[in-house]
C-alpha cells in the first residue's frame, strides 16, 4: 500500500481551491456527514445528519453537484452516521446516532438513495459516534456505538435486520444489556 500512496502526487493547497464546489440549497444544523454510492452508479453520494431537522443524503450527479434524494421524517437531534451494507442486498443501508431520549436508528436503502426506517434502538443514548464492522466474523456488518456519559453499545446483526445489543465499557463486554447489568468479561488483547 504504502508504494501505491508514494506513486500519487501530493494534494496541495492549490488542488483543493478556494471556493466550494457545491452547497446545500439551505443552511441546516448539520453535525455530521458520510459518503457512500448508495445509487451504486460508481459516484459517491453524501449523507448528512441534523439536529433537530430532518437527515438528509443528496445524490452526486457526477457533474460536480447533488440534489436532494433523500430526507428523514424524523427530526431527531442527530450527531453520527454511517454507511454499510447490512442485509447482504449490494445497497449502503444508513445508520444514525441520536441525542438522548432518541433511540438511534438504521434506515434501510431501498435503492437509488430512498430509505425507509428499518430498526430502532430500545436504547436512547447521546450516541457521538457509529462504526460497522463484522465483529463476530459471521459475514454481516454488526453495528458500535459511543456514547457520551452513558455504556457504549455494540449491536450484532443476526440476520434480516435484527440487531441484538451487548454493552462495552473500556475493554469489558458484558452480556445483552437486558434487565440487571450482568458481570462483565475481560476481552483478549
Amino acid at each position: 500500500m504504502s508504494l501505491l500512496l508514494s506513486l500519487a502526487p501530493p494534494v496541495t493547497r492549490a488542488d483543493l481551491g478556494t471556493t466550494a464546489t457545491w452547497s446545500a440549497p439551505v443552511a441546516e444544523a448539520s453535525t455530521s456527514i458520510a459518503w457512500a454510492d448508495c445509487d451504486r452508479d460508481g459516484d459517491l453520494d453524501l449523507a448528512v445528519a441534523n439536529d433537530g431537522q430532518p437527515n438528509r443524503v443528496y445524490r452526486n450527479m457526477g457533474d460536480h453537484t447533488f440534489q436532494l434524494a433523500w430526507s428523514s421524517v424524523e427530526t431527531d437531534e442527530s450527531y453520527a452516521l454511517a454507511w454499510a451494507d447490512y442485509d447482504g442486498d449490494d445497497n449502503p443501508d444508513l445508520a444514525v446516532g441520536n441525542n438522548y431520549g432518541q433511540p438511534n436508528q438504521v434506515y434501510h436503502n431501498e435503492g437509488n438513495c430512498t430509505f425507509a426506517l428499518a430498526w430502532s434502538s430500545a436504547e436512547e443514548d447521546w450516541t457521538t459516534s457509529l462504526a460497522w464492522t463484522d465483529f463476530d466474523l459471521d459475514s454481516d456488518p454488526d453495528l458500535a456505538m459511543g456514547n457520551r456519559n452513558q455504556p457504549n453499545r455494540v449491536y450484532r446483526n443476526d440476520g434480516g435486520g435484527i440487531f441484538c445489543s451487548l454493552c462495552i465499557d473500556s475493554l469489558f463486554i458484558s452480556k445483552p444489556c437486558f434487565g440487571p447489568r450482568p458481570r462483565a468479561t475481560l476481552l483478549p488483547l
